[in-house]
């Protein structure tokens, strides 16, 4: 029976099956808004195994499907031709701590309510004692 380090290494050094990497396209239309990008710019999420399959990806995108009377459709071409697409594989990412973040925005409204309640409180402390004094 394997145990789980032999297994663990065995999946590190076996290069079987290559695992997909993810892409960015980041895809500039030119000058204003057009007809198939908002505002010309927007950015094409991939998956593929290497750039070899990344550029696949995206020239299907560009050129579009053929449709049955074998016209091209979907894609982005005549009025809407693209000026420029940059390819970027991500090496790193990372999920950012949102709720962490969420929270401490929390914290800092609390403490300025709290702030601002006592400010009012010294305030109306203050008209009181000159009131009354």
């Amino acid at each position: 029976m394997k145990d789980i380090d032999q297994e663990l290494r065995e999946m590190v050094s076996s290069p079987t099956e290559k695992r997909p990497v993810m892409f960015i396209a980041h895809v500039n239309q030119g000058e204003g808004c057009k007809y198939m990008i908002s505002c010309g710019e927007t950015l094409w999420k991939l998956k593929a195994i290497d750039w070899g399959g990344a550029l696949k990806e995206v020239k299907a995108r560009v050129i579009g499907e053929v449709d049955e009377d074998g016209d091209l459709e979907d894609g982005y071409y005549g009025e809407s031709e693209l000026e420029a697409i940059e390819l970027f594989e991500i090496v790193n990412s990372q999920q950012m701590p949102l709720s962490k973040w969420y929270s401490e925005a929390q914290d800092i409204m609390d403490n300025k309510k709290i702030a601002d309640k006592e400010w009012a409180e010294k305030m109306e402390l203050k008209r009181l004692k000159g009131k009354y004094e």
